[in-house]
Order: structure tokens, then C-alpha cells, then sequence
């Protein structure tokens, strides 16, 4: 069914046949909030219209001009090639890892992707088709924008940079295409075509979901960077080019592989040193 995604599980579990057991996603839960009150960073509880969501930031300090939203990857989607995860928590919080790495924007807030981080009265409206064929959808889209404009209103933003991990890469795309206040957008290792990806892994198309590749023109005025991994198996590298291929000749953005990164090594560990040159 979903070959890429069962290599993304595996890579998450440090390879399909080891004994360890998956941890809970309560326990996946405080591993994410421990990181976070580590830094110093308060956790916000978002209410949208369809998900509540969760998301840590930096103190608010006043107004700021510029509000950077870290957006998280789609965690454990499938435990295997067709066996979607009950939870999508994520094992390996790379999107969490990678804002608070970050010394050279602030405010910084990271933003989980629904259903993830999330229990009980917050969990009501969560099922499989929102980390699997929806998780790019519509509905998935408007939640997350709402969650955007809450924590623009909280720390009273003027604009905002985007920055995701892998599905949350995809994330931050769509909702850049979708607003006015984006200044700059910033992607490691996300599928920013996803039709050419399907294609590239004979995947079952995700049906339901929007591609970012088709919102070229809304995104074609916002400087973009978008990191890649020569050594992905998860997302090639052909994936951001076949992206990059829609735009003119001169409005192209940056595309960065490299070459001997991954999907999930080596971003969070060199992630300054990169985000420098972005």
C-alpha cells in the first residue's frame, strides 16, 4: 500500500524487526513536553473548528514583527505497509528538535499536526483518514491556518516565517500559498509534490489531499528554501526538483540537498549551522 510510509515507521523505530517496544503516545507525549519545558517554552492548547491542537513557544514578550512556526512531521502514521497507527504521536519529535535548536529567530513557536499530543475531550473528532489519505486535506489545511492565526494574535505578530519537517514541510507549503503574511518558508526533507511522489514510489494516491506543486503561482512572491536529503528514501530529492520545476525560470526557489543526510539524519543535530544559510 503505502511503501514510503512503512520505511518512514522503520526508520522511526530504529528498524522493523527490533523487539523494543513502541512507546505509549502518553509517553511520547511527556518525552515532547519535557524537551520543551527545557527550554523554557509554555504549551498551548488550541482550539480550531474541527482538531484542537497542541503547540509550545518561547515567552511572548510584547509585539514583535516576526512570529517563526515550527510544524512537525506526520509522526507514526503506519506501523506497517498496511496498518495505519491508532495515535500519530510522534516517536522522534524532529520538528520540536528542530525549533528549539533554533538561536536565531524569536519568537519561536512548534506546532503539532492534528491528533498528535492530544487526549480525551481533545481527541473526539481524530480518526486514521486525518494521518493517512487526509492528512494534506482541506479541512486538515483550515485547522491548521486557525492555529496560525491564534498564535500570530497571541504573540502579536506582524508576519510569520514557516518552517516544517517532512509533512509538516508539506503543511507549511499549503498554508503559505493560502495567506498573505508569510515572508519566508523554509522545508526539510517534505513532499512538496506529492502527485510526483506517488508516482516516483507507486503509492496509492492520496485521495483527498491538496499538492502543493499545483499552488506554484500563490507561492512564486515568497522567498523559499527547501532542504533535502541526497540519501532519502523516504523523499527522494527528485520530489523538491519536480516542485521546484513548476516555476518560471527566474522565480525558482532555493533547493538544498544534502548529500549525505536522510530523512531523519542529520537535520536536528546540524539544523543551526543550516538554518544560517537559509
Amino acid at each position: 500500500m503505502l511503501k514510503c510510509l512503512l520505511i518512514l515507521s522503520c526508520l522511526y523505530l530504529s528498524g522493523c524487526l527490533s523487539p523494543t517496544p513502541i512507546p505509549t503516545p502518553l509517553q511520547r507525549t511527556v518525552h515532547a513536553e519535557k524537551l520543551a519545558k527545557g527550554a523554557g517554552w509554555k504549551e498551548h492548547t488550541i482550539p480550531t473548528a474541527l482538531f484542537t491542537l497542541k503547540a509550545y513557544g518561547s515567552p511572548a514578550r510584547g509585539k514583535t514583527k516576526r512570529l517563526t512556526i515550527y510544524i512537525e512531521g506526520d509522526g507514526l502514521s503506519w506501523l506497517s505497509e498496511d496498518r495505519p497507527s491508532h495515535n500519530p504521536t510522534p516517536l522522534v519529535p524532529t520538528g520540536l528538535k528542530l525549533a528549539i535548536q533554533d538561536q536565531k529567530n524569536k519568537p519561536i513557536v512548534y506546532l503539532a499536526r492534528p491528533c498528535q499530543f492530544v487526549f480525551q475531550e481533545s481527541w473526539r473528532t481524530c480518526r486514521q483518514d486525518y494521518w493517512t489519505h487526509l492528512r494534506f486535506s482541506p479541512d486538515v489545511i483550515h485547522a491548521m491556518n486557525q492555529a496560525v492565526d491564534y498564535l500570530k494574535h497571541y504573540y502579536h505578530a506582524q508576519k510569520i516565517t514557516l518552517i516544517g519537517y517532512s509533512g509538516g514541510g508539506t503543511i507549511a507549503t499549503l498554508l503559505s500559498a493560502g495567506r498573505q503574511d508569510v515572508i519566508q518558508l523554509i522545508t526539510v526533507a517534505a513532499i512538496l509534490d506529492i502527485d510526483h511522489w506517488v508516482r516516483q514510489e507507486n503509492l496509492t494516491p492520496l485521495y483527498g489531499s491538496l499538492n502543493p506543486a499545483d499552488e506554484w503561482n500563490n507561492l512564486v512572491s515568497i522567498p523559499q528554501t527547501h532542504w533535502v536529503g541526497g540519501q532519502d528514501r523516504v523523499v527522494s530529492k527528485d520530489v523538491a526538483l519536480a516542485f521546484s520545476e513548476r516555476f518560471p525560470a527566474q522565480k525558482k526557489p532555493q533547493i538544498h540537498v544534502i548529500e549525505d543526510f536522510n530523512h531523519t539524519c542529520c537535520w536536528a543535530r546540524d539544523w543551526m549551522s543550516l538554518l544560517s544559510s537559509s
